[in-house]
């Protein structure tokens, strides 16, 4: 009996451009040759917008080039030529380069039908670092900033006479979360006791009232509710969310309430109809630099457009007999799993055991490097709170060991010593060699999490023969750690990670899954949005 149980869904990951594109151009000895063959490629529409949404600088170059008004260059060719490689070899999707296609296994005698046609989607979406900037610029205007509503900064807690708390920093692109505190006074404690009894929200208006009950002029109530603000103890419902509904989307639907001359809101709903429009990429960004351009005059709008590519299938099915062989050797291949070591978390579980035994306490007591804890290297905990350590540099501990030997070390050592011996040009593990590691490592059940991924290639020399599967990476802890960043691109993937949620849920009957959701950048913001999977 397996211990897997395959999904009647997979998602493929394949290049915009056939191999035999790359195979060409490698084949070719040429320059002149070369040039002609990729002058030939980036006269296709969808090259050219794939390479104008990842350089639109570069675009603009070749398109001179394509047009015979410039002269081509070395560095222009080699550039292209692996921007053409890329776009036929590499599976893993970036921009439009790649593109992903939800496909289907059941019953039938077709090992494998996919079958490509010439209708993809391009779905393109606003740059994070351009939408926060513009989040910042309608966050000063005060006929927004008073008509909103405010969160309690969820990391704040009260330490002696302090208020401490986690504030996000960024420089550039980059952010950074940064411990801070703030001393305690009879105002501040007024102002969060009444967020804790508003389930931690509050509008603008009603903190001005508060503290104009407290005694303080309007003027006075404003600039403390500010400071606020700024200081990172409150943020507004404007905040980038990270699962759920688009940013964008988001956005606008704060925006109908509170913007009411619509001068933020009707260039964001124009901005939403150009990129679901069917214009061509570079129309698209067009129009939209130029809807941008007031909104955020000093942003550097060059790579203001990320997208993603659905690819288009006539076919796009597995065999249900094909993949059960598959899921056997996965089974097979238990032996040789092993269990990331997570350094940090074991020292904070060793550690925490030691300090509060079989205590609760809040999380962010416990990851408080003073009172509780702490938590990995924590950088960046003293660099604003403490003047003295202000400027010294966090010291990581020198030579220690990422991952430690594999509990089949010995096995390894003695199949590389035979194949160099033998001249062999393969090592083959066999099923006795697996049962050995087995009965060494007495492998259980236990180790293995409640739904997992698997990637690779399938293939196969010929029609006739079986199909093998080139396992890239296979592990947990959820099946859709990996693909729920595509869900916005298909309903039909949407609803089976949906289901895949739920299926996941029904083994733990007596607790309840969750995802902690982070957003540590604008960069990473671009690629960690993810539907709302999970039910609270």
């Amino acid at each position: 009996m397996s211990l897997f149980h395959l999904s009647d869904y997979f998602l493929l990951r394949t290049p915009l451009l056939p191999a035999a594109s790359a195979v060409d151009l490698l084949t070719i000895t040429e320059r002149h040759e070369i040039e002609e063959k990729l002058r030939h490629l980036f006269q296709i529409e969808q090259l050219k917008e794939a390479l104008f949404l990842a350089s639109p600088a570069f675009s603009a170059e070749v398109q001179k080039w394509l047009e015979y008004k410039k002269e081509s260059s070395s560095k222009m060719i080699a550039s292209l030529l692996k921007y053409a490689i890329r776009m036929s070899t590499r599976s893993t999707p970036f921009g439009l380069f790649a593109g992903v296609s939800f496909g289907n296994i059941a019953v039938s005698e077709k090992k494998v039908s996919l079958i490509r046609s010439n209708a993809n989607q391009a779905v393109l979406k606003l740059d994070t670092t351009i939408l926060t900037k513009i989040i910042e610029q309608i966050s000063k205007d005060k006929r927004i900033y008073s008509q909103l509503y405010y969160r309690l900064n969820p990391t704040l807690y009260l330490d002696g006479k302090y208020y401490k708390y986690y504030q996000k920093v960024t420089n550039g692109k980059k952010g950074q979360h940064i411990l801070k505190r703030i001393r305690l006074t009879p105002v501040l404690d007024r102002v969060i006791q009444y967020f804790e009894h508003n389930k931690k929200t509050s509008h603008y208006q009603s903190l001005i009232d508060l503290l104009q009950g407290l005694g303080a002029s309007i003027t006075h109530a404003a600039l403390f509710v500010n400071n606020l603000i700024s200081l990172g103890i409150i943020s507004s419902e404007l905040q980038p969310n990270v699962i759920g509904r688009g940013y964008l989307d988001s956005l606008i639907t704060t925006l109908e309430r509170v913007d009411k001359e619509g001068n933020y809101l009707n260039p964001l709903l124009t901005i939403r109809k150009w990129l679901h429009s069917s214009q061509s990429v570079i129309e698209i960004r067009t129009a939209i630099l130029k809807l941008l351009q007031p909104l955020a005059p000093d942003l550097d709008m060059t790579n203001s457009l990320q997208g993603d590519l659905l690819i288009g299938m006539d076919e796009n099915n597995l065999s249900d007999t094909a993949l059960d062989h598959i899921r056997d050797q996965f089974q097979d291949l238990l032996p040789l799993c092993s269990q990331a070591k997570l350094t940090d978390f074991d020292r904070f579980r060793a550690a925490f055991s030691v300090k509060y035994e079989d205590r609760m306490v809040p999380l962010t007591t416990a990851l408080d490097p003073d009172i509780g804890i702490g938590y990995g290297r924590q950088e960046g905990v003293y660099n604003i709170t403490d003047e003295i350590l202000g400027e010294v540099n966090n010291i990581t501990p020198a030579g220690e060991k990422k991952y430690g030997d594999h509990h089949y070390q010995d096995l390894v050592i003695e199949k590389f010593v035979e194949s160099v011996k033998n001249q062999f040009t393969e090592i083959r593990l066999t099923s006795k060699d697996l049962d050995h590691i087995a009965k060494q490592r007495k492998q259980t059940v236990n180790t293995i999490p409640s739904s997992c991924y698997a990637i690779g290639n399938l293939l196969r020399s010929s029609c006739q023969e079986n199909l093998f599967f080139n396992l890239v990476t296979i592990g947990g802890s959820s099946s859709g750690n990996l693909i729920s960043r595509f869900a916005h691109l298909d309903e039909k993937l949407n609803n089976k990670l949906k289901e895949s949620a739920d299926t996941e849920q029904q083994q733990f009957p007596n607790a309840i899954l969750a995802e902690i959701c982070h957003y540590p950048d604008n960069n990473a913001g671009n690629i960690i949005y993810g539907p709302a999977l999970r039910k609270g």
